[in-house]
């Protein structure tokens, strides 16, 4: 019974230890967050500014700017200093735009020193930074790293997997060609699908053309296209393309998909995308342009 008692108070300690952990880390991550706002204030402070105004005053206004953009740079840097992945990331943008770090009188880019931030947040799980990482893999941008794209697909795969649209689209793009990774049209598709909308807002364009043209290829799950088109415009929109619609033949591919695909390639088209403009046209024999 003693025995008991004595493993329950150990008990009861230990939870509290790691309750006291829990909220000092907390507390810790809120002001680290607190620093990392403030920079970014400063940063947008510093980009604000009336362009016309007089000569007198354009030497004050650009020592304002300077002075808020040191001020946002100081908050970062002491954010970045005790580990926040996201003041390393912004920091990492700065440096690429030729914001010097820390002071502001060289603005040349340093992309070396840029590549550095960007990969301790993208470690941390910074997925802003392991898309910009991405971005840096997949064309080379800054002369520092050699254009490589399987590792511009990690990087893009690992911030896709906490969520991040760009990164999502990016990485789809690249399984549909298998360039840096395997081609695999089916988990593009399903990437493609989450970007299409409703649930996310504004829907991507090219991930709506790019849904429909693997539909049309018999390259995706009908089902994926259920719920892009939104009900009370099924009857109306397309009611000149109706009587087209049937008469499209695709093989291998059950007419009600084809219908989607091209209610589909109508959204991308009426959002401005070029190709799936010309897609409606070659399918509807140039109903779309009207």
């Amino acid at each position: 019974m003693a025995t008991a008692k004595i493993t329950s108070a150990f008990e009861c300690t230990a939870r509290q230890e790691a309750e006291d952990i829990s909220a000092i880390e907390a507390k810790e991550h809120r002001y680290h967050q607190s620093m990392v706002r403030l920079g970014i204030c400063a940063l947008k402070l510093a980009e604000q500014g009336d362009d016309g105004a007089k000569d007198s005053f354009r030497v004050k206004k650009e020592s304002s700017h300077n002075n808020k953009l040191a001020e946002g740079v100081r908050w970062l840097e002491k954010a970045a200093s005790l580990g926040n992945p996201e003041a390393k990331n912004n920091l990492a943008i700065l440096l690429s735009k030729g914001h010097g770090v820390p002071t502001l009188d060289d603005r040349k880019p340093d992309h070396k020193k840029a590549l550095a931030y960007y990969l301790e947040a993208a470690e941390d799980g910074c997925a802003d930074a392991q898309f910009n990482l991405g971005v840096i893999f997949d064309t080379g941008r800054g002369g520092v790293v050699t254009a490589d794209a399987a590792a511009a697909a990690h990087w893009f795969s690992q911030a896709a997997d906490r969520n991040h649209l760009e990164a999502t689209h990016a990485l789809a793009i690249m399984e549909v060609s298998g360039r840096g990774v395997a081609v695999d049209l089916e988990r593009a598709a399903k990437r493609f699908r989450k970007l299409a909308g409703p649930d996310v807002q504004p829907a991507y364009p090219n991930a709506q053309y790019m849904l429909a043209l693997l539909a049309l290829k018999g390259a995706c799950a009908p089902d994926l296209l259920l719920g892009l088109v939104p009900a009370d415009e099924e009857e109306d929109a397309w009611s000149k393309e109706a009587s087209v619609l049937s008469d499209i033949s695709v093989l291998g591919v059950a007419q009600p998909t084809i219908a989607q695909a091209v209610k589909l390639l109508r959204i991308a088209a009426d959002s401005g995308h070029p190709q799936a403009r010309d897609q409606m046209s070659s399918l509807l024999g140039g109903t779309a342009a009207a």
